[in-house]
């Protein structure tokens, strides 16, 4: 049997703002039950099963044991896949020789004359039902509360389950949109089987949320165009929603910082697929993360202009204290930015946009059922779609290159997103290309956008201190430490554009590597 489910993390006053959901859903005679269920999760001492994404369980609930094996296909975004093959456990005890036969011979094999051993046991309270979720679709939801055991530790489990019992994946979603509660999605991205095994190890199953970083995609050079688009999402979609964890719970500055990066990589893979997708769905997304990443852009600039620019200043001209009163203005501006973001972020527009992009992700929410020539498009070569956006980013940079010498700030500007969507672009399609060359482009390429960032950093402390609103409008210490600032960003700004113009001219003799 294929089993879909999608899964969430629940705290507490989540656990009950869920409970309020489902008895909503609930018809009024019908009463929320509870029943107890204890798994046992099974393998041999050096993880063999489980290095091959086999999970082999037994299941107590009530007075009856059964024996399951999954076979796992990945947890992205929640949404988890395996094939389930269940046969009875006669007193507990797994037997390899009752297992089904699509997968008795490749488990035996597997283990071998090794011992099966109790790793971990998952021992919760499950609160399920079955709803009509309309078009044909039912869904299974429940609400899992218990503890993980392994090793002489456990740890404390609410979980929030909807299983696709017939109908459409996308119902998941929807459903899901109704029960999951504010402040933030919690997607689950563990069975509760790792979970113990990891706890068997020793080692953390749920850490605290911290900065996410971009991470290379799993293109192959073999892959169709919807392959590669699947792989890109997925991986801007896991570096946005860390980073939302993270700016809720933390107030370090490299939380907003990656999470501009994570939806400006989000855009820049989706204008890759413009053409393939033909979905006004893409546009829609766009303009979320557009939106999103301009809220989350004006805490970031304040935390670079206190913390990079300011700061450091404060700290080495101690007998001007007009740095230090700045740095202190500069700091309550970004306490209130990240007061504002959190409370957007928590809202449910943003957790919406959030739940839309998953869905669009993990159900192929890309599909035009009257495109009759999207079929050929999304499986033609990645590396042809990969060529043609190339092309098109490299053009689109040139059309301020040719006059370089005569761009305004705001072209400059301009010039710097073009290249950093230029990069991200290459970031997912370089797999498909030779990896020496991608390198050498890169290295070329990233050494003029730290030139070109910094340009940009100076920009923005120009303009901070500059508005109307500006810190210093009313403090005279601040004005001339302002103004130092000033005059000083503005000679070196022009020493660096001249050197970002040596860096582009060496970028350009590089050649692309895509020709």
């Amino acid at each position: 049997m294929h089993e879909m489910e999608l899964k969430f993390l629940l705290d507490e006053p989540a656990t009950r703002r869920v409970m309020a959901g489902l008895r909503r859903l609930r018809p009024p005679d019908q009463r929320l039950r509870w029943r107890k269920i204890t798994s046992t999760y099974y393998d041999t001492p050096d993880f063999s099963l489980r290095a091959a994404g086999i999970a082999l369980r037994l299941r107590r609930a009530d007075r009856r044991w059964v024996q399951t094996i999954k076979i796992s296909s990945g947890l992205h975004a929640g949404l988890s896949e395996a094939d389930e093959f269940e046969t009875p456990a006669a007193g507990g005890v797994p037997s390899l020789q009752s297992l089904a036969e699509p997968v008795r011979e490749e488990v035996a094999r597997l283990v071998s004359d090794a011992p099966l051993l109790a790793v971990c046991e998952s021992i919760i309270r499950r609160n399920a039902s079955r709803v009509d979720a309309g078009r044909g679709t039912q869904v299974e939801i429940a609400l899992d509360v218990g503890e993980i055991r392994a090793g002489g530790r456990q740890m404390p489990l609410q979980e929030l389950e909807l299983e696709l019992c017939e109908g459409e994946a996308g119902a998941l979603y929807d459903l899901a949109a109704t029960l999951v509660p504010e402040p933030a999605l919690r997607f689950s991205s563990l069975s509760k089987g790792a979970r113990g095994f990891l706890l068997a190890q020793d080692k953390a199953t749920e850490r605290a949320p911290e900065p996410r970083t971009a991470r290379p995609v799993r293109v192959q050079h073999n892959f169709t165009t919807e392959q590669a688009a699947r792989e890109i999402f997925r991986e801007c979609f896991d570096q946005v929603v860390a980073n939302v964890q993270t700016v809720l719970a933390s107030d370090h500055p490299e939380g907003p910082h990656q999470l501009r990066v994570g939806l400006r990589r989000l855009r820049s893979g989706l204008a890759i697929f413009n053409d393939a997708f033909g979905t006004p769905k893409l546009a829609e997304i766009h303009t979320g993360a557009r939106d999103m990443g301009r809220l989350v852009g004006t805490l970031r600039d304040l935390d670079v202009a206190h913390g990079e620019m300011v700061l450091p200043l404060a700290e080495e001209h101690r007998d001007e204290p007009g740095f230090a009163l700045l740095a202190e203005a500069l700091s309550h501006r970004a306490a209130a930015q990240r007061a504002h973001l959190r409370k957007t972020l928590a809202a449910d527009e943003i957790q919406s946009f959030l739940m839309s992009l998953a869905r669009f992700v993990e159900t192929r929410g890309w599909l035009v059922n009257h495109d009759r020539d999207q079929t050929r498009r999304l499986a033609e070569p990645f590396k042809n779609a990969a060529i043609r956006v190339l092309d098109r980013h490299e053009r689109r940079a040139k059309k301020l290159t040719k006059r370089l010498s005569r761009l305004s700030i705001e072209e400059r500007h301009e010039l710097r997103k073009r290249l950093k969507t230029l990069r991200y672009v290459i970031e997912f399609c370089g797999p498909v290309f030779r990896e020496k060359r991608v390198k050498a482009y890169v290295k070329r390429l990233r050494r003029l956008q730290n030139v070109l960032g910094s340009l940009s950093d100076m920009d923005v402390i120009r303009g901070l201190l500059s508005a109307p609103d500006s810190p210093g409008a009313e403090n005279l210490a601040i004005q001339r430490a302002s103004g130092w600032l000033l005059g000083a960003t503005s000679a070196k700004a022009d020493l660096e554009w001249t050197r970002a113009q040596t860096l582009l001219r060496d970028l350009e003799a590089e050649g692309p590597f895509w020709r």
